[in-house]
């Protein structure tokens, strides 16, 4: 067998050509000389020989296969790739609502409150000076794209309206009883949302409606706004009740070591000990002055005449206050109850440092809770949009292009994975 047989016999069989065998039929007329009227009839099982090109037959039927399959991969690529382009354009030229985007940037803003000694303890307990480890910037762009954010902008905008309007065209319409999370997907398909470095957003709004693209976009900013400064709203008003909390505690210590210092004085029948006590030391003092002076004054006259009556006189009144020394210092050692001096004064020094304490404590608690009201009252977080929405032209064109360029690529991607699986299914099951 010759290589040029083993080739045929491995090649798929030619598809017939009825105009290559009508020309192989008359030019074997032309020499034989034979007339079409005389010519011999034909069986239906001969074969006619095949005009010679010069190309021998197994090559000739590899390049017809190879344009059949170049033909069938052009109608696959029209039908799969032009077809689906082709009215992807149409549609979103002529028939599709246009598209108008609305834009802005978002950042936040942190207060720090100024620490002061008289809030120190206050702010410490709710570690208001403690550095923040929550990131704003993600908990913006999840409240964006959550459900309660579409909540809140459908309860002011009417979006599930607006979205299932006549105004819609019907491919980009929703469904007027669609479920939340059709509602949801939707949303998401017009309201895109990027995290951009140095902690800002980008959100670009879409609508059919220029002004409605900008009014959604200012909702979702000003709702934004809002849960940034709910967020610190519980931690205010925590501050608050607590610095409130300080100071009746504060108050009710005051009264209580004021009770207790009455109830001391009542007891001890004395309003001021430490006056009394410092009285009782004066009056010692002048006592033993005058006793010294009559000492003195005796050992003068004994000196001098001892005989003289005013020595019995002298030495009378030295008895007299040695005693009245005594009885003092019996007053300046015990009170009436027979209490010491020194431990009343030191229950005394007690209570009245108890009470100017407490005193001092709620001056520092009302003074807390003043500032923990300026600052309830003072916004801690907010959302700066540093580029406000905007009002945007028609976008048809651009949004035009980019689909057609969507579905053109996702196509041939499709076609070649398809393409791919079929070639290996058949190699793999000898097709």
């Amino acid at each position: 067998m010759s290589e040029d047989q083993g080739d045929d016999e491995n090649l798929p069989a030619a598809p017939r050509n009825p105009m290559r065998e009508r020309r192989a039929k008359q030019e074997l007329a032309r020499k034989a000389n034979v007339t079409p009227a005389n010519r011999p009839m034909r069986r239906p099982g001969d074969r006619l020989p095949i005009e010679w090109t010069g190309i021998p037959q197994s090559a000739q039927m590899l390049v017809d296969w190879r344009q059949k399959r170049r033909r069938q991969f052009l109608v696959r690529l029209a039908l799969f790739c032009g077809v689906p382009t082709l009215l992807t354009f149409l549609y979103m030229a002529f028939i599709a609502s246009p598209r108008y985007v609305s834009e802005f940037k978002i950042t936040y803003q942190v207060y720090q409150p100024p620490t002061s000694l008289a809030t120190g303890l206050v702010q410490s307990f709710l570690g208001a000076n403690a550095g923040s480890t929550v990131d704003l910037s993600t908990i913006l762009y999840q409240y964006i794209r959550s459900e309660a954010m579409l909540n809140k902008i459908d309860s002011q905008v009417h979006l599930r309206e607006y979205y299932s309007g006549k105004d819609v065209d019907f491919l980009s319409r929703m469904s007027p009883k669609a479920r939340t999370t059709t509602f949801l997907r939707y949303y998401l398909w017009y309201v895109s949302v990027s995290q951009d470095e140095g902690g800002y957003l980008t959100v670009d709004v879409q609508a059919f409606d220029p002004d409605y693209a900008q009014k959604l976009a200012n909702v979702i900013a000003k709702a934004a706004d809002e849960m940034v400064d709910d967020m610190s709203a519980q931690a205010r008003r925590n501050e608050v009740a607590y610095a409130e909390e300080e100071v009746r505690k504060d108050e009710g210590r005051l009264v209580k070591a004021r009770l207790a210092l009455t109830d001391f004085q009542n007891l001890h029948k004395d309003i001021n000990p430490q006056g009394t006590a410092s009285q009782y030391s004066g009056i010692v003092g002048q006592l033993e002055t005058q006793l010294s002076t009559a000492r003195s004054q005796l050992i003068k006259i004994l000196a001098i005449t001892p005989q003289s009556p005013e020595v019995t006189a002298t030495r009378n009144q030295i008895n007299a206050l040695e005693e009245q020394l005594k009885i003092e210092r019996a007053r300046l050692a015990t009170d009436a109850g027979g209490t010491p001096y020194s431990e009343l004064l030191n229950k005394y020094s007690a209570l009245q440092f108890e009470e100017q304490f407490a005193q001092s404590a709620l001056l520092s608690a009302q003074q807390g809770m003043e500032l923990a009201h300026a600052d309830a009252a003072r916004r801690q977080n907010y959302v700066i949009a540093f580029a406000p929405p905007n009002r945007s032209d028609n976008q048809r064109l651009e949004f035009t292009l980019e689909y057609t360029a969507s579905v053109l690529v996702g196509s041939v991607a499709l076609l070649a994975i398809g393409s791919l699986l079929f070639g290996a299914l058949r190699d793999h099951g000898g097709m």
